[in-house]
């Protein structure tokens, strides 16, 4: 949303090389053309770039600068991350890998939280601000999101995370804010949801943070992404969208040390679902609460 409004605003090329906007850092040489990381296929992972989610560190460790993270300066990894990686899979050197373009960009859909990361520098390089502030005076604060933001410090009464095991972990923050960094209640996520569909009360989808023509614009298939059971995701510029036989539901799901959001919505009916989990092992809960979910929207349970 934040790129998208900046893209309305008439300083976002969405196929235009990101590269040519940016200064403090830029793409490392590699053996593909640069030139075809655009805007547009960074937001539908189809850039071609590496490090598909970021690490987390502990709040009492100095946090990296988003520069650092870019060139792979994270810092150790603790036990609780690197036992949430064999979990998951995920190898160990991903985390403190520096972003890059690993296969041709604009030839398939890879996720890459790296390419967010990229998006988080191009809208401080375009705003001079930093990415909270902007992401909080241009999207959170006009939808009424009032508790979301991109540190977790300051919320006290934050629910403590849980391991795949179901052991309470410690304070942790996401290292790279866009790829996963923000902090907000269910009523926040339930708010972000509704704004992507038509008001009861006749407001427009994007609520004045965008036009609705722009929301319509990321909740377009641009690539076919991932099986996931049966169905078939597709990716847009920033959703994840499956098309069923009665429906079309947009949203996206998130996962970290200890963490687990999903929220859908069904544009064609205005109903949406969303979920926070303060656990890592709660896929089985809110895929199980989706399908339930999805049943009743659509008048089949």
């Amino acid at each position: 949303w934040g790129v998208m409004a900046l893209h309305e605003a008439g300083k976002v090329d969405l196929d235009a090389p990101v590269d040519d906007a940016l200064q403090r850092w830029r793409l490392p040489a590699s053996a593909f053309d640069a030139r075809g990381v655009t805007v547009r296929r960074l937001l539908s992972h189809t850039a071609g770039i590496n490090l598909s989610g970021c690490s987390a560190s502990p709040l009492d460790t100095p946090r990296a600068s988003l520069v650092d993270i870019l060139r792979g300066n994270v810092g150790p990894i603790d036990a609780a991350q690197a036992a949430y990686s064999k979990v998951w899979d995920i190898p160990l050197d991903s985390y403190i890998a520096p972003v890059l373009i690993i296969e041709p960009p604009g030839t398939g859909y890879r996720y890459s939280g790296g390419g967010y990361l990229i998006l988080e520098l191009l809208i401080e390089e375009l705003t001079g601000r930093s990415f909270a502030d902007y992401m909080a005076a241009t999207v959170f604060q006009p939808l009424g999101m009032q508790d979301a933001g991109m540190d977790p410090a300051p919320h006290a009464r934050m629910a403590t995370a849980h391991s795949h095991l179901g052991e309470p972990l410690g304070r942790y923050r996401t290292n790279g804010l866009a790829a996963g960094g923000m902090v907000c209640t269910i009523a926040d996520l339930a708010t972000f949801a509704l704004a992507a569909m038509p008001g009861g009360a006749g407001e427009p989808a994007g609520r004045g943070v965008l036009h609705p023509e722009t929301v319509a614009r990321m909740h377009t298939p641009v690539v076919d992404a991932e099986h996931f059971g049966p169905l078939l995701l597709r990716y847009g510029l920033g959703h994840s969208i499956t098309v069923g036989r009665n429906s079309t539901a947009v949203g996206h799901t998130g996962g970290n040390l200890g963490w687990r959001s999903a929220f859908y919505v069904l544009p064609a009916n205005g109903s949406g679902i969303a979920m926070l989990l303060n656990g890592a092992a709660g896929n089985e809960v809110w895929q199980e609460l989706m399908r339930d979910w999805q049943g009743h929207a659509l008048g089949r349970g």
